[in-house]
C-alpha cells in the first residue's frame, strides 16, 4: 500500500524495502521525517516527484568504458537534474519557512546540477531526442551540405518526371529510397528505357527500383558526409557522456535522495489517508495503542489493497500493557475481534518502527521491540505428528529461545486444540 502512493519508480523500490528498524534513535528520526512530510503536504506545498525519470540504468551504462549514451538517455538526464534543481530549491525555501530540519538538511544535501544540465539541453532537442544542429560547427557545416546535396539531387530526379514518356516508364511520379539510395520506381517492362542501378524490385515483381546514372555520384556524395555526420553526432554524444560521467556520483546521491523524499511523502500521503498520527516512543517498555485501528479496516486503505469495503462503524480499539504488568490477556467470544486486536497490535508496531504514522491517537505510546513473535493460526502437522496444541507449544519454547528483550508475543488461541483442562 505504501508503494501506491510513491511518484517515482525509485521511490516505489525504497517503500518496497523499508524494513523495521529496533534501534530508538533510527525509529524516532523516521518517525520525524514522515510528520515534517505531514505538515509539509498539510501546508499545500507538493513535490511534483514525478517528473523526474528512472536514470539507474543510464547510470549502471556509464560503467562501460569509451561507450556513449543515447540521446534518449542524455535527454531522461537532463530532465532528472532539472527536476532535482527544482525540489532542491524548493525544500531549502519551503524547509526554512516552515522550520523542518530534516526537509531543509535535504534541500542542502542536494546537488546543484545545473552545469550537467545547461550542455545536454544546449546540444540536444528534448522533444525528439536528437542532436541540434548547433550543437557543434562541424555539425552544422555537415548538415547544411546534406540539405544542399539532397536538395539538387531531388531537382535531379524530379527532372525525370517532366521528360516525354514518363508516365509511361514509372510506374509512379515518386521518388523512393532503397538501401539508404534516392531511386525512382520503373516499370519491369521499361527496364531498359532508364539505364540505372536496380536496388530491388516490388513484392510483385511489376516495379524496379533504380538509381539513374546521373545521381549515382551525387548519391555517393550524401553517404558520405552523411557518415561525416553520423560520426560528428557520435563524438558529441560521446563528450556529453563523458561529462555526465564526471557527475555520476552526485547523480546517484540526488538519485537516492529523491528516493528518500518520495519515501517520506508517500509516509505522508499513507498517514492522510488513514488518520495517522506520531505516537509516543519510550524507552520504559510501556505499550500503549489507544482508539487504533487496523489499517485495512480503513476504506481508502481497504480500496487501495483491492479489499472490501470495511463496515463504516469499525470500532476502534484501547489497551495498554504497563512495564510492571508485562502481560495482557483478550477474552470474549467468537468473532468478538481477539484476533484482529493481536494482529492490529503487532502491525501498528511494525508501522511505528518502519518510521510510520498510525491511525491511533496521538498519546498512543510504543516501546521499540527488538523482536516480535507471532502464534496465529492452527499449525497442526499431521507429518509431524503434530496436534495444534503441541505445535502452539513448539512455537512457544522456539520463542523462549530465541528471546532478546524488549519483545512483543503475540499468541492466539494456545489452549486450543486439546483438553480445556489440560490446555489451561
Amino acid at each position: 500500500v505504501l508503494g501506491s502512493f510513491t511518484q517515482t519508480r525509485f521511490g516505489l523500490d525504497r517503500a518496497r524495502a523499508v524494513l523495521p528498524s529496533s534501534e530508538p534513535g533510527e525509529v524516532e528520526e523516521t518517525l520525524k521525517e514522515t510528520s515534517e512530510a505531514c505538515r509539509l503536504r498539510s501546508d499545500g506545498r507538493h513535490m511534483a516527484l514525478g517528473e523526474a525519470p528512472d536514470v539507474r540504468s543510464h547510470l549502471e551504462a556509464l560503467n562501460v568504458e569509451h561507450a556513449s549514451l543515447d540521446a534518449s538517455a542524455l535527454v531522461e538526464l537532463a530532465a532528472f537534474c532539472r527536476t532535482s534543481n527544482r525540489v532542491k530549491s524548493s525544500l531549502t525555501q519551503d524547509g526554512a519557512a516552515l522550520k523542518l530540519e530534516s526537509i531543509l538538511a535535504m534541500g542542502r544535501q542536494l546537488p546543484e546540477l545545473d552545469a550537467l544540465r545547461g550542455p545536454i539541453e544546449k546540444a540536444i532537442d528534448g522533444d525528439t531526442a536528437t542532436v541540434k544542429d548547433n550543437a557543434s560547427p562541424q555539425l552544422r557545416s555537415l548538415r547544411a551540405r546534406i540539405f544542399k546535396l539532397r536538395n539538387r539531387l531531388r531537382s535531379i530526379l524530379e527532372s525525370y518526371f517532366r521528360q516525354k514518356d514518363s508516365r509511361k516508364i514509372l510506374q509512379d511520379q515518386i521518388i523512393t529510397e532503397r538501401n539508404g539510395r534516392a531511386v525512382l520506381p520503373v516499370r519491369s517492362e521499361c527496364r531498359g528505357d532508364l539505364v540505372g542501378i536496380v536496388h530491388g524490385t516490388s513484392s510483385s515483381g511489376a516495379t524496379l527500383f533504380i538509381e539513374p546514372l546521373s545521381t549515382v555520384e551525387i548519391n555517393n556524395d550524401i553517404v558520405a558526409v552523411e557518415e561525416q555526420e553520423r560520426q560528428e553526432v557520435e563524438r558529441i554524444l560521446l563528450a556529453l557522456t563523458n561529462e555526465v560521467r564526471l557527475h555520476k556520483s552526485e547523480l546517484a546521491r540526488a538519485v537516492d535522495l529523491l528516493g528518500h523524499l518520495d519515501l517520506m511523502l508517500a509516509k505522508a500521503s499513507l498517514s492522510e489517508a488513514y488518520g495517522g498520527t506520531e505516537p509516543h516512543i519510550n524507552e520504559e517498555n510501556d505499550f500503549e495503542i489507544v482508539s487504533g485501528r487496523h489499517p485495512l479496516l480503513v476504506a481508502k486503505i481497504a480500496g487501495r489493497s483491492g479489499l472490501p469495503q470495511p463496515e463504516p462503524e469499525a470500532v476502534p480499539i484501547s489497551f495498554r500493557v504497563h512495564r510492571d504488568k508485562n502481560a495482557l490477556v483478550i477474552t470474549g467470544p467468537n468473532t468478538g475481534g481477539k484476533t484482529v486486536a493481536l494482529k492490529t497490535a503487532g502491525l501498528l508496531s511494525l508501522m511505528v518502527q518502519s518510521g510510520l504514522h498510525v491511525p491511533a491517537k496521538s498519546n498512543s505510546t510504543f516501546p521499540v521491540f527488538r523482536q516480535i513473535f507471532v502464534d496465529i493460526g492452527d499449525d497442526q502437522s499431521i507429518g509431524s505428528s503434530l496436534s495444534t496444541f503441541s505445535a502452539h507449544l513448539k512455537n512457544i519454547v522456539e520463542m523462549d529461545k530465541d528471546l532478546e528483550e524488549p519483545a512483543l508475543i503475540l499468541l492466539d488461541e494456545v489452549g486450543s486444540g486439546t483438553d480445556p483442562s489440560e490446555g489451561g
